[in-house]
């Protein structure tokens, strides 16, 4: 079929219409043409009156970009897949089974969920998916729960859900080999206790029905059980040597291609951390040990890469709003060599040894630098908290919010305008531009919350 641009083509697939049943034309008809074109006008109606009563973007931002968190909802929405497969289990170190393997296989597993890129990522983050939940759970909470419910099956006897479900065939041939495998020593941010909250919270407020309230009340009751597991887990395999540390496991203390050893297990893949990868890491929130080079021997100390880690604490409003804590966090942010930029907030300092560097010949920076929409989404959050909230930093958090939001959604917009995708992450360096995948409509729509400033409510 050849058509010149912006050509409209209905393909109607219909069983039987090798027959000389009178009735396939009538069937075609009502599938085709003016038909179709009335009923998808009605649904785009309902759409549409439904968006703008859920996100009530309509006067905050402007006409031409509504159409954009439409899209981003749309394509979020449209991600959500079914999978059915079974997971490879990595076995202890020195252990293979007797025909050779390294793994054995998780039970069969179904899988409801959003994914980050239908494209490039067409499988289950756990880490990604609590973000993916703070759109879908305003749109549909019934789609949400029924979502978070199925990756709380996947929970093990010892509260460990694997941080990537490579399900199926199409999700295995679209990741390389390395990763395929499953490590129960290994975690990922709990993020979708983001979502949970804001189930509660939302009870809380009377944001419900009545109806919804009260599923959502037992579906938080049966969930109860599998959610304390996995925080147990978190609490008794993570930790560190000394009480009250915490660290990310995973790290290769054996490789010697790496600028610093990554730890896909936080979700910041090459963010900065201890150059010497050992239980004696303590990955507190506000502050991450020195990566640099020496010659001594190296030993433990405090000497902040300052980036995103630095904003956990300000991101989920630990800090009390008099604190001078606040301002030191405020400071952070609005620093333009530090994390301010045109275009949103950098990932990693320009003041860190690591700012932009490759971590391997071919493994361009990715978390040194980059500007990400989670992140950002999650600052705004706490700036918009803390400038409703009684303090000396109230009237700056709200200068902040404004402006970092406009930058967001502006450049954002704009890429979608010249690309007509959202983006993995966006370029600093290079004005904002969109890179890394394309088609990213996962934790990037969280544009479209900005457009209508809905965050999640952080309690005091």
């Amino acid at each position: 079929v050849s058509v010149k641009s912006a050509a409209k083509i209905d393909i109607v697939f219909l069983s039987g219409a090798a027959s000389k049943n009178p009735m396939i034309e009538e069937r075609i008809s009502k599938l085709t043409g003016t038909m179709l074109s009335a009923r998808l006008e009605s649904k785009q109606k309902d759409f549409e009156g439904r968006y703008d009563q859920i996100f009530n973007v309509n006067d905050k931002i402007d006409s031409r970009d509504i159409s954009i968190g439409r899209a981003a909802l749309s394509n979020l929405v449209g991600g959500i897949g079914y999978f059915f497969g079974q997971s490879k289990i990595a076995l202890p170190k020195g252990f293979t089974q007797k025909n050779g393997d390294k793994y054995i296989l998780y039970w069969p597993a179904a899988l409801y969920t959003a994914v980050p890129s239908r494209s490039v990522f067409p499988r289950g983050f756990l880490w990604d998916e609590g973000f993916h939940q703070l759109v879908i759970g305003r749109w549909d909470v019934h789609i949400s729960m029924d979502i978070i419910g199925d990756w709380l099956d996947l929970l093990n006897s010892d509260g460990w859900i694997p941080r990537e479900q490579i399900l199926g065939a199409e999700a295995l041939s679209k990741i390389p080999e390395e990763f395929v495998l499953q490590y129960p020593s290994n975690g990922n941010p709990p993020t979708l206790f983001l979502a949970i909250r804001d189930f509660a919270s939302g009870i809380l407020a009377n944001k419900f029905s009545d109806e919804e309230a009260e599923k959502i009340s037992t579906f938080l009751e049966r969930a109860y059980v599998r959610l304390n597991s996995w925080f147990q887990w978190f609490n008794s395999t993570q930790s560190g040597r000394y009480e009250g540390t915490f660290y990310w496991h995973g790290r290769d203390n054996m490789t010697a291609r790496e600028l610093n050893p990554q730890t896909l297990t936080s979700g910041l893949d090459d963010y900065p951390r201890a150059s010497h990868p050992n239980d004696e890491e303590r990955h507190v929130d506000l502050r991450r040990e020195l990566l640099r080079e020496t010659l001594e021997p190296p030993k433990l100390q405090f000497v902040p890469h300052i980036g995103y880690v630095n904003l956990f604490p300000f991101m989920m409003g630990a800090i009390p709003p008099e604190s001078w804590v606040l301002e030191k966090q405020l400071d952070l942010i609005s620093n333009t060599s530090i994390l301010w930029t045109d275009y949103g907030l950098r990932s990693l300092s320009k003041t860190s040894s690591i700012y932009m560097k490759y971590n391997t010949e071919h493994d361009a920076p990715y978390w040194r630098g980059a500007i990400w929409i989670n992140m950002n989404y999650m600052t705004l959050s706490a700036l918009h908290h803390y400038a409703h909230e009684k303090g000396p930093y109230k009237g700056r958090a709200g200068e902040l919010y404004d402006k970092l939001r406009s930058n967001l959604i502006r450049n954002i917009v704009q890429n979608y305008h010249q690309t007509g995708f959202l983006w993995e992450n966006y370029d600093q360096k290079n004005k904002g531009k969109g890179k890394g995948s394309r088609a990213f409509t996962g934790w990037t729509s969280l544009v479209l919350l900005m457009m209508g400033e809905s965050y999640p409510t952080l309690h005091k």
